[in-house]
């Protein structure tokens, strides 16, 4: 999705770990236990979030790389660092 939604996760990660924190110093294990349940929730939120986007940009790389070459199907790789195209012969 975008940024603010990663952000949003992000914040809500870091309440959640300052939570935990606060419940292992009184001794609350229960607690703790169920705030790292909903950490392991959020964080594969966040790393479906930034999965999206990676998906989201490598179809963006795509058609850039079809715009620019005529034949599409010699597309051998497209690099997202660089963005550089290269053409199979």
């Amino acid at each position: 999705m975008s940024m603010q939604d990663i952000a949003a996760l992000n914040h809500i990660r870091a309440t959640l770990v300052s939570n935990r924190r606060s419940a292992a110093t009184a001794g609350d294990s229960e607690t703790v236990i169920r705030i790292q349940r909903d950490l392991a929730l959020v964080d594969a939120a966040i790393s479906d979030e930034q999965a999206l986007g990676q998906h989201e940009k490598d179809e963006l790389a795509m058609t850039r790389a079809m715009k620019r070459v005529p034949d599409g199907s010699k597309i051998d790789e497209i690099s997202l660092l660089a963005d550089p195209i290269r053409v199979s012969d």
